[in-house]
């Protein structure tokens, strides 16, 4: 039978820490929680390295407030240069009018998402998305031979 394993949340496992520390003793806090003495352990270490930033949750980084910031920097240049390099290159499409700039999304999707490149040149996604499907209104269809 499979062993099942307990996930504690952030708040329970800051807590644990911060009671450990104060009694400066590992062996009845984790007595007093039901957790191995190992794992509080690994909680205190994350909890003395990374400070504010431990216990950020499945999927997220464990980085330092300090680190975080130099994180959120870098990713808000990376998010610059994008919207930069997008609209320079899209200078030669935009004087022509809706059929160029809709051309230049086609050809940069493989590098960029369509949804993404519509917002950085304020481009309706629907107008586009129907552009690209060939869509044909109603009123275009009786008016055709």
């Amino acid at each position: 039978m499979k062993k099942k394993v307990k996930i504690y949340d952030r708040d329970f496992k800051v807590k644990a820490v911060l009671l450990s520390f104060q009694r400066n003793s590992i062996e009845p806090v984790e007595r007093e929680l039901g957790i191995t003495k190992t794992l509080l352990n690994r909680w205190r270490q994350d909890y003395e390295k990374y400070g504010d930033g431990s216990f950020p949750g499945f999927g997220n980084l464990r980085i330092s407030p300090g680190q975080k910031k130099i994180y959120l920097l870098e990713k808000r240049i990376a998010k610059a240069e994008l919207h930069s390099l997008i609209i320079k290159n899209a200078a030669p499409y935009l004087c022509q009018g809706r059929p160029g700039i809709y051309i230049y999304i086609e050809s940069c999707e493989k590098t960029c998402s369509a949804k993404q490149i519509c917002m950085i040149l304020s481009v309706d996604q629907r107008c586009y998305s129907r552009w690209k499907n060939k869509y044909v209104s109603d009123t275009k269809k009786k008016s055709l031979p």
